[in-house]
């Protein structure tokens, strides 16, 4: 994983994330068959600028163009106050043990949340 922020004096700004993971068992490949990344998309905007896996004998397999859904995020269902909190979705190319899958995604602030103030916090799950 790799993380990489730049921000601008008026608090807008651009977080991306790469990662590349090697798949070690089929149970691994099961838990990474979707991607769910959340963001507010009244100041935000994300991108998935790629995924793909990259097969053990080398070959590559590209997710495909419609791979990427952007459903209702569950709890916009039971509070409309959360309305901005959007979510999306990424099906994954079919993945065994052996494959790597690398994806990367843009997440650029363009609403800052307080004008010409801009933080950073890491939490991992």
């Amino acid at each position: 994983y790799a993380t990489t922020a730049r921000y601008e004096n008026d608090g807008t700004g651009e977080q991306n994330l790469s990662v590349r993971v090697r798949v070690q068992s089929d149970a691994g490949a099961q838990q990474l068959r979707e991607l769910v990344f959340r963001y507010d998309s009244a100041n935000e905007q994300m991108d998935v600028r790629f995924v793909r896996v990259k097969k053990a004998d080398g070959t590559i397999v590209d997710g495909a163009a419609d791979a990427v859904t952007e459903p209702a995020a569950p709890t916009v269902h039971d509070a409309p106050a959360f309305a901005n909190y959007k979510e999306k979705h990424i099906a994954v190319p079919p993945l065994v043990a052996g494959d790597t899958l690398e994806y990367e995604i843009a997440t650029r602030l363009v609403t800052p949340f307080a004008p010409g103030e801009f933080w950073y916090g890491h939490f991992s799950q």
